[in-house]
């Protein structure tokens, strides 16, 4: 959405338009030299007045001249990275989910259905195929 209002673009035309490694760049942008939009309209009008007053004898500093302060920067790249910490846990959580299903499907087929029970830890979490090693072993 901030793109989208950034780049004066809706966003069904900005998705029709940018393919995913666009929007993976821009992302990549906006956690280097912060959101776009206001916040960053802001901040370079914070560098104006500073750079305006400096030969005056005026001393500004950036944060107090913007009117977003940093700590609403920080809170935002917060719940982005968030976010973002959130989504890779879910997408880990479904990796081991259809290993946890192809695992138990497997020794179904084998028969083994008890191993899979020695397979989880004491939280009832898949540790990995174990059974095969220790089997192997004996």
């Amino acid at each position: 959405m901030r793109l989208s209002l950034a780049l004066g673009h809706t966003v069904s035309a900005l998705l029709r338009y940018a393919d995913d490694a666009e929007l993976d760049l821009w992302e990549a942008w906006e956690y280097a030299f912060g959101l776009l939009g206001p916040q960053r309209d802001d901040y370079q009008a914070a560098s104006i007045v500073q750079a305006a007053l400096a030969p005056h004898g005026g001393k500004i500093t950036i944060a107090d001249a913007r009117v977003f302060g940093e700590r609403d920067m920080r809170t935002q790249r917060e719940i982005h990275e968030e976010q973002v910490r959130k989504q890779r846990f879910q997408a880990d959580c479904m990796v081991r989910v259809a290993k946890a299903e192809a695992r138990l499907a497997e020794l179904a087929k084998q028969g083994r259905m008890s191993d899979f029970g020695k397979e989880l830890d004491k939280e009832g979490n898949w540790m990995g195929p174990i059974t095969d090693k220790h089997d192997a072993s004996t």
